[in-house]
């Protein structure tokens, strides 16, 4: 037993022995070595600065030496000095300083011009970003000036609306950025901004005004976000380099004229957009024409009434069909459409504007339906050629066709309604018409003769005045129709009025004819 207590105590005194070993071998090899003392007498110096490990010994060196200088020295101050004055070609209103007493570096010479005498608040001529961001209303200040570029609008934040004529006639203004919290464009804002090639419309805005970018010649893309709910009459008028237009579905209200004379327009798209693309049409009414490229054109069936102006200046438009849902053709609808020769108005038509068809000097045959209850003035003014009347109808007043054949349905020739048709030569009256009513034929100057069939009754005031080159008037009626004296005043000299044999002494003493007893003669007919 004893013996066995002595070797347990050796065993234990063994382990314990080995166990003091292991501890004096780990010591020695971080503490009395020259390396591992060289090693901690600079790195763990750096490393608790940095970061406590050997294998970070060089990489925080490189990184907490060099990586943060550049992020913070660096980065920061070429955001401050240098994208303000390159970020105001994009979005300079993402760049405007922690420091807003900075002055805006400006990038066109004359608005900083003008700005610095508008709003130059503290005298030390220069705009700095709080000024322009204390401006409530730019007014007219930039009207018909020289200025060429003007992105740093954008600082302009305290801008609720683009006034009406802002930069009216700015002929040079090429870009412009306008402030992200305006809710309108005023009337004529960039009337006649013919450098204005684009323009980004913020989706702040809700209205573009009357004759908004009127006549801005280069303008070739505009986008008009959802936010908007109305465009303008002639908003975007004669905008001669614009070839498409996305219509938003915010969009309530486009007024007359709007997109009209847009020569390079190729379509349309979004709400209101034909399944072509070459039209709006709003509630059935046709109100603006994507016409480039296109010769001929055939109006969608959806179409009840053309606009007024439509069509307006469609140079290269031949032909053109219009649908019998149609049942309204507007003002100058087809107006200066110099190389149209062809048209077909459908029995659904029933009225036709003035000047619908004026100054078209190609349009030689135009036939107009039983359908037509009236016709504006100067509706085919300059259209030479034949025209087919087939209505009793009003205003064909000004037309320059040549010859006219009234259809067999007319009972009816209204108040002036070929007066001043000055290149009418011949006209052919059917035994339908039952009255001719004043002014019917006035200042028809190169009309020669007319024949008035047995079936009228009555003839109107001055209803063949001035007809200087009248030299024949054939009258059928057995019964002299009622008339005035001055129907026939005013025509070519030695100008003679042929009646039926048997009535000449009835026309020679009726009302309104007796004053021309001396020219009536007795005919056979």
């Amino acid at each position: 037993t004893t013996m066995k207590k002595l070797f347990l105590l050796l065993a234990l005194v063994g382990l314990f022995a080995t166990a003091c070993e292991d501890e004096g071998v780990n010591e020695p090899t971080n503490t009395p070595t020259e390396t591992p003392d060289d090693g901690n007498d600079e790195k763990p110096d750096d490393s608790n600065d940095e970061k406590p490990d050997d294998g970070n010994d060089e990489k925080p060196d490189d990184g907490n030496e060099e990586k943060p200088d550049d992020g913070n020295d660096e980065k920061p101050d070429d955001g401050n000095d240098e994208k303000p004055e390159d970020g105001n070609d994009e979005k300079p209103e993402d760049n405007t300083p922690e420091d807003k007493t900075q002055p805006i570096k400006f990038i066109d010479n004359a608005v900083k011009t003008l700005c610095v005498v508008s709003w130059d608040t503290n005298g030390d001529a220069e705009l700095s970003y709080e000024e322009a961001a204390a401006v409530t209303d730019i007014g007219t200040t930039f009207k018909e000036s020289d200025i060429i570029s003007f992105t740093e609008l954008a600082y302009f934040t305290g801008l609720s609306y683009i006034a009406n004529e802002a930069f009216w006639g700015c002929l040079s203004l090429k870009k412009i950025e306008l402030p992200h919290n305006i809710t309108s464009i005023g009337d004529n804002a960039f009337n006649t901004c013919t450098s204005l090639t684009s323009v980004t419309i913020p989706d702040s805005v809700t209205s573009i005004g009357d004759d908004a970018f009127d006549f801005c010649e280069s303008l070739t893309s505009v986008t008009i976000p959802d936010s908007v709910t109305s465009i303008g009459s002639y908003a975007f008028y004669g905008c001669n380099s614009l070839t498409s237009v996305t219509i938003p579905d915010s969009i309530t209200e486009i007024g007359e004229r709007a997109f009209s004379w847009c020569t390079s327009l190729e379509s349309f798209y979004g709400k209101f957009a034909s399944e072509d693309n070459r039209c709006l049409i709003v509630d059935g009414k046709l109100i603006a024409f994507a016409p480039a490229g296109l010769t001929e054109y055939t109006i969608p069936d959806s179409v009840t009434e053309i606009g007024d102006y439509t069509f307006y200046d469609c140079d290269s438009l031949e032909s053109v069909t219009i649908p019998d849902s149609v049942t309204e053709i507007g003002d100058y609808t087809f107006y200066d459409c110099d190389s149209l020769e062809s048209v077909t108005i459908p029995d659904s038509v029933t009225s036709i504007g003035e000047w619908a068809f004026g100054n078209c000097i190609s349009l030689t045959s135009v036939t107009i339906p039983d359908s037509v209850t009236s016709i504006g003035n100067s509706a085919f003014s300059s259209c030479t050629g034949e025209l087919t009347l087939n209505c009793n109808c009003l205003g064909l007043y000004d037309g320059e066709f040549s010859k006219l054949i009234i259809g067999n349905s007319v009972t009816t020739i209204g108040s002036s309604a070929f007066e001043n048709c000055s290149s009418l030569t011949s006209v052919t009256i059917p035994d339908s018409v039952t009255s001719i009513g004043d002014d019917a034929f006035c200042a028809c100057t190169s009309l020669t003769s007319v024949t008035i069939p047995d079936s009228v009754t009555s003839i109107g005031e001055a209803a063949f005045l001035l007809c200087y080159s009248l030299t024949s008037v054939y009258c059928k009626a057995a019964t002299p129709p009622v008339g005035d004296s001055s129907m026939f005043e005013l025509n070519a000299s030695g100008r003679k009025i042929y009646v039926p044999t048997a009535s000449v002494e009835a026309y020679k003493s009726a009302a309104g004819w007796r004053g021309y007893k001396d020219d009536i003669v007795g005919y056979n007919f």
